[in-house]
């Protein structure tokens, strides 16, 4: 029998979405189910016109911290000298040891300044979104050859990011996105990776869009085990089925990018990884990652 998903899940969470939820998150945790890292969710915040407050945002990471192999800094976007005293009251004040993130178009001098503080895994951000990416990839490009040329065991997690541009030429220590399950939830539209080509498809889970999932039933069922018959159409019934197929496609483009890549871990990191990519699931629902695992 083929296993859709392996153990434990990587998985993004962020404060904005999930600060009433440490408790589930602490039990998926401890039961070997998913393994955390957490970021503020800022961005989303901004977006809906709510603020993050930083002491709240530090005290969910202490509440969380034996749970979490790593948390982001407060970041504000477009203003690194901001996200610089966010970052070092989080350290000074807080306690905490946190990622701090560029923002596309940030000097590098800013990743000097982290590094001469003992930094070695700073998020690149500002990166998403295909209007963004010319120009926010050539600036990676930069960013990374800077690394690699004064700091060497400088490693990078992209935000939001997981198309092939980026990850199959970039050497990311790891990459989150919100695309393998929002995609399935909201859009009945499931990216399926080809281990054998090398490859992502789109198939879409409703007929009134032209259902694809028999065009590739020999990829679902020899290396996933999925019968195309049980998810041609999305509902309750299979909403399980389907994160976890989601969930074990990113897994997979995970271990294809580690094989391509071979990152190896920042110091700083304790996890079990000892090789990147890692691509981090992200949802904005803690019921959905309990979906994908709980039948």
């Amino acid at each position: 029998m083929i296993e859709i998903v392996s153990y434990p899940i990587d998985v993004l969470t962020s404060y904005h979405y999930f600060r009433t939820d440490a408790e589930r998150m602490a039990n998926l945790h401890d039961q070997g189910i998913m393994r955390f890292v957490a970021d503020s969710g800022a961005f989303s915040a901004h977006q809906l016109g709510a603020t993050i407050k930083l002491a709240d945002y530090a005290a969910w990471c202490h509440q969380l911290r034996s749970r979490l192999h790593w948390c982001a800094a407060l970041d504000v976007i477009g203003d690194p000298q901001a996200s610089w005293t966010n970052w070092t009251t989080l350290q000074d004040r807080h306690h905490l040891q946190t990622v701090p993130t560029l923002h596309a178009g940030t000097d590098p001098k800013w990743l000097d300044a982290y590094a001469r503080q003992g930094v070695d895994l700073i998020g690149l951000g500002g990166m998403a979104g295909l209007g963004q990416a010319p120009r926010a990839y050539r600036w990676a490009v930069h960013t990374i050859r800077h690394a690699r040329d004064h700091w060497p065991q400088m490693r990078f997690h992209f935000w939001g990011v997981t198309g092939w541009q980026f990850l199959e030429t970039l050497p990311a220590w790891s990459a989150d996105s919100s695309g393998f399950l929002g995609n399935a939830r909201r859009w009945g539209i499931i990216r399926i990776f080809n281990p054998k080509t090398g490859k992502v498809v789109l198939a879409s889970l409703r007929r009134d869009a032209g259902n694809t999932l028999y065009k590739i039933a020999p990829l679902l069922r020899e290396t996933y085990g999925i019968d195309p018959a049980t998810i041609q159409t999305s509902g309750e019934t299979n909403r399980a089925t389907i994160m976890r197929l989601a969930i074990g496609s990113s897994q997979r483009y995970a271990t294809w990018l580690q094989q391509r890549h071979q990152v190896t871990a920042p110091a700083s990191y304790h996890g079990e990884a000892t090789t990147g990519p890692r691509i981090y699931v992200v949802s904005g629902k803690i019921g959905d990652l309990e979906a994908a695992v709980h039948e």
